[in-house]
């Protein structure tokens, strides 16, 4: 299965992998998996790093080099992944959601058929299939 992890699931993986869930360690764990990560994760690391560093200790340009050394691919952005956001409803009744790095994730997991690995239990809200919480 090819995944995507969510920013914090990435975060967790590389820094803290005590903060995941067993469920989360058993998906990153079978070798049959394949996980990737997003350039929208790179570009709201580096928001909140410029914004606060002390919060968010890597820069993207760091969080970067060392995906690239764990042998992790980036997922680019490309047109068809912002496109795909108008299909992405929430359901009716759902607390809205805002953060627009994790809607484009979940965009891309659409068009690329991934599998999106997150914590937020909020993006369940979408409906969508492929949304993992772990």
């Amino acid at each position: 299965m090819r995944m995507l992890l969510d920013t914090h699931l990435l975060l967790w993986t590389l820094f803290k992998p005590a903060k995941l869930s067993s469920l989360a360690l058993g998906y990153l764990e079978d070798p049959e998996n394949t996980v990737v990560y997003s350039l929208a994760t790179l570009w709201e690391v580096q928001i909140k790093h410029l914004k606060n560093p002390r919060l968010m200790p890597p820069s993207a340009q760091e969080l970067y080099e060392i995906c690239r050394d764990e042998g992790l691919s980036a997922l680019t952005i490309r047109p068809n992944h912002v496109f795909a956001l108008d299909t992405l409803r929430q359901m009716p009744g759902s607390k809205e959601h805002r953060d627009p790095f994790d809607r484009l994730l979940l965009a891309q997991a659409k068009v690329e058929g991934l599998v999106l690995l997150t914590h937020d239990a909020q993006l369940a809200t979408y409906g969508e299939p492929f949304v993992r919480i772990v």
